[in-house]
């Protein structure tokens, strides 16, 4: 790796923004092609000499327009700073030869001289490791590979890491570092990773403003866009109103103001607020419309379209779609793919099937049979599938449900995951398949519940609940009291008409003494039909007590569910408060650990949610919370079936004294097995045990098939919290605490079932 001067490296520098693609005006051009002329006739080295020929060449191929002698000239510049490096030795300035040229037989459109070149560049930079030729030869590279394919936009990130990582040594702090970080921030919005994208797109703001720049709506786009896809709804609106403000400030009507006004709109959609969305689309329209921009016209018709479907205005959304359709771009069939599949939509409700139809036969077959790709063709089977159904075809709708399931499983995709299992449940039930029809509803509701997001505006009082709930137990335990007292004298009235009963039987059998005891006998009937009005009155009091008994157990049943679900809002605001926390670290220790606090108090409010869903409030049932745990966890993780998982759990009911302890040592233990037990070529497997025996003990193991603890790791003496944590969790529901590391990981523990009590009916 070579060394140059100060001056030298202010000439490097000028050579990458060139490279970048950096345009001037026709004096300042002039000018700059002077000043190099000059320069290359005044150079006396071979480092001077090479370094301004790569200049003028990267001049001449970035200047406005695209003469043949321009370049011509840019080529011959271009080798012959390569020959003299090469002579001469000059490391840096034979890799950015190699960047230039290949620059050069791209912009003559030779993609496959050019990449060749590139790639002699790249190798050229993993041998020498010069970051100023890796920043050059690591973006120029990724000018070959297209972000719309998986492995494409692998390479892209992969590429623009490396140049970002050259680009902190060679020019920290730098505009250029920012555009970078930029750029590849978008790359991993593309790629579904907001948990990278969203920390380098605010570093790149914090490098803007630290460089005085503040024209920042694409970027605040950006940002704004991650936050909608993580969930993050009201991030996503504080960062794309800021986008506005900085439109409006600069009277914007680029491209960059659409992709605002779009993006805002598709923001106030995911709030479910679609009425505000349409006059936001409204204004973007507008300007794609002026702008002649007919791509941007029609991808924001399509939004709009959608918000006019949500809002039942489906002729409003039919009209404009088709008038999107007239507008697309011809070199791009997506876009037509996607407004075929809303225009669709949007027709069915109208009843115009015959219309719907011929707007799907237009379309190219790779997009309603063949094309196993993107989510445009899953937009669009699902338009075939409603179609089908809407008109009865239930034996052609049948394939396009199993299609889609299958390319929404393969997809990761869990909006498609609903709308398969919708369309499963739909099927059958006109079928006439009652248990297949009901099992799809339910995965519908169970993948609907897990994606939705609890936006909650309102302070809770628990303390208040608490105090309620006190008061309510004291009223009961008096009523309690009451009732004992009531059925006491009950008793007691009962033996006094035990005696009556006796005295009339033997008034009878003393015929002898009939006219003798005819008083007293008259008189005990005068005491009984007392007595008996007496008993009635006590009997209604003791149904009252009764009936006001339930009315107490129901209110307590009530607040304890509210007071569960109170517990788990009141996670969820710390766990988004943690979420927002972490849009302002930067350091990735402190990052981890408020993921992990997040996780671990997600794992808490889960039980609480099961809680007060359901029935039974004494305990909560396993099966169905470690199944959701573990789809948490994996989705947290973006694994994507990096990790299987087997599970094998007993129908157990755990109270929430045990289930919260249970809850956190099956976070921690998870957590860690997913992040540090398995490499990139294991078979990775996480297994999940938790079984009962006749004596009513309980046994819980969490086994990964993973590295195992390193040799020197003394785990019976670990402080680490999560080791802390489980066995202190293990502790406070006395049970035994295992665990093994030699071959994978084995955790187990295990402890007596606690009897749940029997809840009052």
């Amino acid at each position: 790796m070579c060394s140059f001067p100060f001056p030298r490296f202010l000439l490097i520098t000028m050579l990458l923004l060139l490279a970048a693609g950096r345009s001037f005006g026709s004096d300042v051009t002039d000018t700059i092609a002077q000043r190099l002329q000059s320069k290359l006739s005044a150079a006396r080295t071979d480092s001077s000499k090479a370094l301004t020929l790569l200049s003028l060449s990267s001049y001449l191929v970035n200047k406005p327009g695209s003469e043949p002698a321009d370049m011509a000239q840019a080529f011959s510049a271009a080798n012959k700073a390569l020959a003299i490096a090469q002579k001469a030795g000059l490391k840096t300035s034979t890799g950015l030869s190699y960047a230039v040229i290949s620059q050069i037989y791209r912009e003559r459109n030779d993609v496959a001289s050019g990449k060749k070149w590139a790639g002699k560049g790249i190798q050229f930079f993993r041998q020498y490791k010069d970051p100023v030729v890796g920043v050059a030869v690591c973006k120029e590279m990724a000018n070959y590979y297209d972000h719309h394919s998986p492995a494409g936009l692998n390479a892209k990130i992969q590429l623009f890491e490396d140049a970002i990582s050259c680009m902190r040594k060679v020019n920290p702090g730098s505009i250029e570092l920012a555009d970078g970080l930029k750029f590849l921030g978008d790359l991993h919005n593309i790629q579904e990773r907001q948990e990278k994208a969203i920390p380098e797109l605010k570093e790149a703001i914090a490098i803007y403003h630290a460089n005085r720049y503040d024209k920042l709506q694409d970027i605040y786009n950006l940002i704004g866009n991650a936050y909608t896809m993580t969930g993050n709804l009201k991030g996503a609106l504080d960062y794309n109103l800021l986008a506005l403000k900085n439109v409006e400030k600069y009277n914007d009507t680029s491209a960059t103001a659409i992709a605002t006004y779009n993006r805002l709109g598709i923001t106030y959609v995911s709030l479910g607020t679609p009425l505000k969305a349409v006059p936001i689309f409204q204004k973007a329209l507008k300007i794609a419309e002026k702008n002649h921009d007919n791509a941007a016209y029609a991808t924001i018709a399509s939004n709009l379209g959608q918000s006019y479907i949500k809002l039942k205005r489906y002729g409003q959304a039919a009209d404009l779609l088709r008038r999107a359709l007239k507008l697309c771009p011809t070199d791009d069939l997506q876009y037509a793919a996607n407004i075929t599949g809303k225009l669709v939509l949007a027709l069915l409700p109208l009843k115009r099937f015959k219309e719907a139809q011929e707007a799907l036969d237009k379309l190219p077959r790779s997009y309603l049979y063949d094309k196993d790709a993107d989510v445009i063709v899953l937009n669009i089977r699902l338009a075939v599938i409603s179609l089908y159904l809407d008109t009865r075809q239930y034996d052609k709708a049948e394939p396009y449900i199993i299609d889609f399931r299958r390319l929404a499983k393969k997809y990761s995709s869990n909006r498609s995951m609903i709308n398969a299992e919708l369309s499963a449940f739909k099927l059958d039930s006109a079928r006439g398949n009652w248990v297949s029809a009901i099992r799809y509803y339910q995965r519908y509701k169970i993948l609907g519940d897990s994606i939705n997001i609890a936006n909650h505006d309102r302070q809770i009082s628990q303390l208040e609940v608490q105090f309620e709930s006190e008061q309510k137990d004291i009223q009961i335990i008096e009523k309690t009291k009451n009732i004992e007292l009531l059925r006491r004298q009950t008793h007691l009235q009962q033996r006094m008409l035990h005696s009556q009963r006796l005295v009339r039987n033997l008034s009878f059998a003393g015929i002898a003494l009939l006219a003798l005891l005819l008083a007293v006998s008259y008189n005990r009937y005068k005491l009984k039909k007392r007595a008996n009005h007496e008993l009635s009155e006590q009997k209604e009091e003791i149904n009252t007590q009764n009936e006001s008994l339930q009315q107490l157990v129901t209110e307590r049943e009530w607040l304890l569910k509210e007071i569960h679900h109170r517990v788990k809002n009141n996670l969820q605001i710390v766990i988004s408060l943690l979420n927002s926390q972490t849009a302002y670290l930067t350091d990735p220790k402190l990052l981890d650990v408020m993921k992990e606090s997040q996780r671990r108090m997600h794992s808490i409010s889960l039980i609480h949610q099961k809680l007060y869903q359901g029935d039974d409030l004494s305990g909560l049932f396993m099966p169905t919370y470690i199944h959701e745990l573990v789809q948490y966890l994996r989705s947290s993780f973006d694994l994507k079936g990096a990790i299987y998982f087997k599970l094998d759990v007993a129908d157990i009911t755990l109270d929430a004294a045990q289930s919260v302890p249970v809850g956190l040592i099956l976070n921690e233990a998870i957590t860690n097995a997913i992040k540090y037990a398995f490499s990139e070529t294991d078979e990775n497997i996480i297994d999940i045990k938790l079984l009962r025996d006749e004596s009513d003990k309980i046994t819980l193991s969490i086994i990964d098939n993973g590295r195992g603890f390193p040799q020197d790791y003394d785990y019976a003496n670990s402080s680490s919290l999560g080791m802390s944590l489980m066995k202190g969790l293990s502790e406070q529901i006395d049970a035994d605490f295992y665990i093994n590391g030699s071959n994978g990981v084995h955790i187990t523990i295990s402890w007596i079932l606690r009897k749940l009590p029997v809840p009052l009916n």
